[in-house]
């Protein structure tokens, strides 16, 4: 059994991830990309969507797949 004679069809799995983003004690929250522990640093790189991040000391990138959980807030992202 190899695939040297190609794929028939592929099967589809998925895995969620969970972000923690810092709140200081005057809870300013840093809700932006080089706090995430996808991001890296040396290429500003996304490794969840493999994009490079616009301004990630100061925003989330527009295509972040991150979503907030209920009850939590985007308030102050600067």
């Amino acid at each position: 059994m190899s695939l040297e004679h190609g794929v028939k069809r592929f099967i589809r799995a998925a895995y969620n991830v969970e972000v923690l983003f810092p709140v200081d004690w005057s809870d300013k929250e840093y809700i932006q990309c080089d706090k995430c522990r996808f991001f890296s640093p040396t290429r500003n790189w996304c490794n969840l969507t493999n994009d490079v991040v616009e301004f990630p000391h100061k925003y989330v990138g527009s295509c972040c797949p991150l979503e907030l959980k209920e009850g939590e807030s985007w308030e102050s992202q600067s």
